[in-house]
């Protein structure tokens, strides 16, 4: 089976010096057959080995880093048939009640803007409006995620995302990511239901992902640890052990650049193009990072959203309040922390 390859989008790197080359590909390669996501070997600091030692296959699934955490939120609100039609949030109240749902021994406010949703499940709802509604969820710190299935990291929602065409009677904008929200299921008129449990995200592959064992602990402050800059110069000291000196050892031929050969100051540092470091850690950032579907727990909260007035059945009572509740549980976990 033929290892996966990553083609890094064909963008050049900002260049401190005229004469500095530019790099336009930097293709992610893989020692490891049949993964689900081109890595570079190196960069699993030896976790494949690990691997086969638990699972007794070297393709297995990965163990997790942090076993999954389960909250049930219940959301309300009471809007016109105005805010229904522009749009209306639940919330569970203020901000630390937001977080208190969350936060527990261990846990931190950066990792709560840091963390990855398992799945979510409604299991309940009402309502009293007499047109359709869609529920929506803000679930992903970088919304264009939500479309996890052309993600280049292999992702996808086993339950499926909620589309509508445009000719739906809720217009034309309520495709699965909608200013920020990720919609979840239409409610009928009037309906006021309970379920078991009604799954509505399930990312397939979110535990044994590569792309997230390998990068998860990352964020872009992360990638700039341990990267020294000197005025006024174009070069950078980069330790030996960090993630952009792995990816450069993976791709020595594409990038003109073999490690083993530089020399090491200080026993610790390689002294590394400024235009190369910084190529480095754009396509990791942009290629990588953020196609991660991290979520930032304390800014959760749902929406309800209905047709525009002008195409309700009837003309409503402008000062008609509603009542829209949902239920919803959700499992998520944390990324383990990475050390460059």
């Amino acid at each position: 089976m033929e290892s996966a390859l990553v083609t890094m989008s064909a963008l050049a790197a900002p260049s401190r010096d005229p004469h500095t080359p530019q790099y336009v590909q930097l293709p992610l390669t893989t020692g490891m057959e049949g993964s689900a996501a081109g890595l570079t070997q190196d960069a699993y600091d030896l976790r494949s080995t690990t691997i086969a030692e638990n699972t007794g296959s070297a393709l297995g699934a990965l163990p997790e880093r942090d076993p999954p955490h389960v909250v049930r939120l219940h959301f309300d609100a009471t809007p016109t048939a105005r805010e229904l039609a522009a749009g209306t949030g639940g919330a569970l109240g203020s901000l630390p009640g937001i977080k208190h749902a969350f936060l527990r021994e261990g846990v931190t406010e950066e990792m709560l803007s840091h963390a990855l949703i398992k799945d979510v499940s409604v299991t309940g709802l009402h309502s009293n409006c007499p047109e359709f509604t869609t529920l929506g969820a803000r679930m992903f710190a970088n919304h264009s995620t939500s479309e996890l299935q052309n993600s280049t990291i292999g992702i996808q929602n086993q339950e499926g995302w909620l589309y509508k065409s445009n000719g739906s009677q809720l217009g034309p904008t309520t495709s699965s990511a909608d200013g920020g929200y990720t919609n979840l299921m239409t409610i009928h008129p009037f309906e006021s239901a309970r379920f078991t449990e009604n799954k509505v995200y399930d990312p397939k592959g979110l535990q044994s992902n590569r792309f997230i064992e390998t990068y998860g602990g990352f964020n872009e402050k992360d990638l700039w640890k341990n990267i020294v800059a000197f005025p006024s110069e174009n070069y950078y000291f980069v330790d030996k052990n960090h993630v952009v000196t792995k990816v450069i050892k993976q791709n020595w031929d594409t990038l003109g650049i073999n490690l083993q050969e530089e020399p090491l100051h200080d026993g610790k540092y390689f002294k590394l193009s400024g235009a190369m470091v910084d190529h480095v850690v754009d396509r990791l950032k942009e290629d990588v990072i953020e196609k991660i579907p991290f979520s930032n727990l304390a800014d959760l909260g749902v929406r309800w959203k209905a047709k525009p007035l002008s195409m309700w059945a009837s003309t409503p009572d402008p000062a008609t309040k509603y009542n829209m509740s949902c239920d919803l549980k959700i499992s998520y976990m944390f990324p383990k922390t990475q050390a460059n």
